[in-house]
């Protein structure tokens, strides 16, 4: 969330304030301050720029706990329905990763909050029915070829993978987001390559007793 960003950002502004106070009592004493204030700030604001952007807890420009209406609003054009125990659900196709045909599922708890988003990869360039959510699936040796091209725009954009607890499974964890990419099995003969990003559960009161 945004807020968790609050206090971080004073401090940085703090250090900058300090340190540009520093540099104008050097500036009379060496002719080089300036390009080295010059640089301190270029830094900052780069630093500012990072922290704001991991700010934001969820899927791209969602946050946990949205409502259907928001979701739909931020992507439009897709499916509302309702599961088990009412519990919602919004499909909408979208590019992600280069690849133009992605299955994204929002998935709401009985309070109609975000709680997380699952994206699938059908074969691309085909359609797929949202409201029956039915889609052409890809052969083992695509969805192999998608995985790896998934693989390497999560680790440019989290960096390194968690440990792996499950053969084939890779999963971050940023930001209090936990976000997986495994091979999602649609029946015995095909897989297809899936993201699921989900809201870290809490831990508090996990430990008591141990």
């Amino acid at each position: 969330m945004v807020r968790g960003g609050i206090e971080p950002l004073h401090d940085v502004f703090e250090l900058n304030n300090s340190l540009e106070d520093g540099l104008r009592i050097q500036n009379n004493l060496d002719g080089e301050v300036n390009m080295k204030a010059t640089c301190i700030k270029a830094v900052t604001i780069v630093f500012l720029a990072c922290i704001c952007s991991i700010s934001n807890a969820g899927y791209e420009k969602t946050s946990w706990g949205m409502s259907t209406k928001q979701i739909q609003s931020l992507y439009p054009g897709g499916n509302l329905s309702k599961g088990q125990n009412s519990e919602p659900s919004y499909d909408v196709i979208r590019t992600v990763a280069g690849l133009s045909t992605a299955y994204l599922t929002f998935s709401f708890n009985t309070k109609s909050e975000l709680s997380s988003v699952q994206i699938l990869f059908p074969k691309q360039g085909t359609k797929v029915d949202l409201k029956t959510s039915t889609f052409t699936q890809t052969s083992n040796d695509e969805a192999e070829e998608i995985f790896k091209t998934l693989y390497s725009a999560l680790k440019i954009k989290y960096g390194k993978e968690e440990p792996e607890l499950q053969k084939g499974t890779k999963f971050w964890i940023k930001n209090k987001d936990l976000i997986t990419l495994a091979f999602s099995s649609i029946n015995k003969t095909y897989k297809t390559a899936a993201i699921t990003y989900e809201k870290m559960p809490s831990l508090d009161g996990v430990t008591n007793g141990l």
